[in-house]
């Protein structure tokens, strides 16, 4: 295999939906040629813009911050977790259904309220855990 069929393969291993370009520079004349797709690649038709300077490669900088986005919404995909499935233990034993069903209700209540269903359920938690005697009929509330 040739280096140029490694360089054309590989991003081609991507997926169909992967884009490839490529590009030339002749140090010794100071020039670079862009194919029409690489052009396409960083928004710009074939003669759009003229072709100088350098390509910085950000890879690194955007796996970082990715990997740090991932790892904050993954921690706030947990956090919600808790008093979602708290919801659901509450909304099980207050209707005698099984936490399936129970879900399925609060997913259904927070679509039709437009809520998200971490709030929901924080709310649901709130009240179906107060010592009081009519605190199922005030989840049944929350819910109706």
């Amino acid at each position: 295999m040739s280096l140029e069929d490694h360089a054309t393969l590989h991003p081609l291993s991507l997926g169909d939906d992967t884009t490839s370009g490529q590009y030339r520079v002749d140090l010794a004349t100071d020039t670079w040629w862009w194919s029409a797709e690489t052009y396409r690649l960083h928004g710009f038709e074939p003669g759009d813009v003229e072709l100088l300077g350098y390509f910085v490669d950000v890879t690194r900088s955007v796996r970082t911050q990715a990997g740090l986005l991932a790892q904050r919404d993954i921690a706030a995909a947990a956090d919600s977790r808790g008093p979602i499935e708290q919801a659901k233990g509450v909304v099980a034993a207050a209707f005698g259904i099984a936490p399936e069903q129970a879900f399925a209700v609060l997913k259904r209540v927070s679509n039709d309220r437009n809520v998200r269903l971490r709030e929901l359920a924080r709310q649901v938690v709130e009240e179906g855990t107060r010592p009081d005697a009519d605190r199922v009929d005030r989840v049944a509330a929350l819910l109706s």
